[in-house]
């Protein structure tokens, strides 16, 4: 690919040379075996994350009010018509809640499904950057997250805030390397057109269309005619959509774009836009009881490996790969800012992707250190495991053990007993 597409291609190339670990050079395998391999471990890995969302998951044997009041507006084909936002998540919510099924289950399964497409959808843009060992580690400590077990095992559709961003960055770091220009056109019209209806998207979508622009015009130009058309259309169609929608109700224009329903004063909504970093790093967000109260999201070792990966993109600030992440956390810093603790789901996901270039840049610093020894990556791969085990336990206790027995925790599920109750009257 020529021109802007090709200087951003070859700036993501060296950022790769730095961060990507390479040892000896392996002997050739044939790639049938390597991809059964691939099929299997990525199967199990899979089942394990599946079983982990899954398990308690009707647990406490009842929803929580914002969860009640998704269940009634995503049971009827004619409400989410009305309203399409999040249509992605309402529609495999409605096809759960049509079985037969315990409603806490029901409720919760979409939210699963879409957790487990982000893990997915992190693992293989981390393999892209840093190898499918970094991006192995990674995942896990994404996929084990305190925020992605909360918003993944939650029903009212907060996980498509983690989702959506990271799938526009796959989609622009792919659009940006491949040459597949009839497959490129078809994917950003589908994904882009996806992500507005988003509440919020559409702001990501602007910023990957801004970034990409000179290469998606290229691919553009060189796509067949007809798959440039359709690629159109698709993206077309979700803008039309919408567009009908909102003349029908302009009342769905403010959450849309991310606006809240009122706007906090300057000075609350100056420290909610600080929060979007303090939240991750410092004192945590107060949720009224859907967050263990002023926790930090991020944990202390992942924090450092935060640090690291800040500190090598700060020499790269030139590279698409490290103006994106940056654009995609300012928006969700100034959608934090608006929205309050809730929207700090849009840069849950940029800032695991930074804490995997961290790990990855440590990790080379390693083997760089210790090209041959057998010891020295013996002992680095323990290490690894073992600080990988402590973080997983580490959140996993803090959200099935502190959260799930914290007085305020116990008080959101006594309300939504009491919605149950009205709502039945």
């Amino acid at each position: 690919m020529s021109g802007f597409g090709a200087e951003l291609k070859i700036g993501d190339e060296v950022l790769n040379a730095i961060l990507l670990i390479r040892t000896m050079k392996k002997p050739k395998t044939s790639p049938e075996p390597k991809r059964g391999r691939s099929v299997i471990f990525g199967a199990a890995a899979l089942l394990a994350m599946a079983s982990l969302y899954i398990l308690q998951i009707a647990w406490p044997g009842r929803l929580t009010p914002t969860e009640l009041a998704t269940v009634r507006l995503n049971s009827h084909f004619s409400t989410i018509l009305q309203n399409p936002l999040n249509v992605v998540y309402k529609l495999l919510d409605f096809a759960w809640l049509q079985l037969p099924l315990r409603e806490t289950v029901a409720a919760r399964l979409a939210s699963i499904c879409f957790a487990l497409i982000a893990a997915a959808a992190f693992y293989l843009l981390a393999k892209r950057w840093h190898g499918h060992v970094s991006a192995a580690y990674a995942t896990v400590l994404f996929a084990a997250s305190t925020w992605l077990l909360h918003v993944g095992r939650l029903g009212d559709g907060q996980i498509m805030l983690v989702l959506t961003p990271l799938a526009l960055v796959f989609l622009a770091s792919w659009l940006n390397t491949t040459e597949h220009h009839n497959r490129a056109i078809l994917l950003f019209g589908l994904i882009a057109g996806l992500s507005l209806f988003t509440p919020g998207g559409v702001w990501f979508v602007a910023a990957v269309t801004a970034l990409l622009s000179k290469v998606l015009l290229q691919h553009f130009k060189q796509a067949k005619k007809i798959n440039g058309m359709l690629g159109l259309a698709l993206f077309g169609l979700s803008l039309a959509f919408l567009s009908y929608t909102f003349v029908k109700n302009t009342g769905l224009v403010r959450p849309w774009l991310g606006l809240p329903a009122e706007f906090a004063s300057p000075l609350t909504m100056l420290k909610q836009w600080a929060g979007s970093l303090t939240y991750l790093v410092g004192r945590g967000p107060d949720m009224d009881g859907s967050w263990l109260a002023h926790t930090p999201v991020l944990d202390v070792a992942t924090t450092a490996l935060l640090a690291f990966g800040v500190f090598l993109y700060r020499k790269h600030l030139q590279n698409l790969r490290t103006r994106l992440l940056l654009a995609f956390f300012v928006i969700g810093g100034l959608l934090t800012a608006l929205n309050g603790a809730v929207a700090l789901g849009f840069v849950i996901g940029m800032a695991y992707l930074v804490a995997a270039t961290g790990l990855a840049y440590f990790q080379h610093r390693w083997f760089k250190t210790f090209p041959l020894n057998p010891l020295a990556r013996g002992l680095a791969a323990t290490l690894m495991v073992v600080l990988v085990a402590c973080i997983v336990t580490f959140h996993t206790q803090r959200y099935f053990v502190a959260w799930q027995r914290s007085p305020a925790t116990q008080e959101i599920f006594k309300q939504s007993s009491t919605a149950r109750s009205d709502l039945i009257q």
